[in-house]
């Protein structure tokens, strides 16, 4: 792996655990294509990552997804930013939306 695909894979997770520090989301880093898929096995390369939430990732499993476009893996984290904030309060979370607009565009420089 490139140096410039290393820094894409760290910066990620980074990412994900700063979605879960401010927002209370356990997002996990996602092999579009499995690593573990018995009949067409992904690549561990950030080409082949997605962010998902923990409990969807856990469902995904073994099996292949079409990876998320960048607008449609924006869409997916704002979407659970949205719904985070109708319990936010009830957890003391405090949603700043100038943060997650942050970590969008450093998504967008590394997916």
């Amino acid at each position: 792996m490139s140096v410039h695909d290393k820094y894409r894979v760290n910066e990620l997770e980074m990412i994900s655990k700063q979605l879960k520090q401010f927002f209370g989301l356990d997002f996990e880093i996602d092999h579009a294509s499995a690593l573990l898929n018995n009949s067409h096995p992904g690549q561990h390369h950030p080409d082949n990552f997605q962010l998902l939430l923990k409990a969807h990732n856990a469902r995904k499993n073994n099996t292949n997804w079409q990876r998320f476009t960048l607008s449609e893996q924006i869409d997916y984290v704002e979407t659970a930013i949205k719904l985070q904030t109708l319990v936010a309060p009830k957890f003391e979370i405090e949603v700043e939306v100038s943060v997650l607009n942050c970590l969008i565009e450093r998504l967008k420089n590394v997916y």
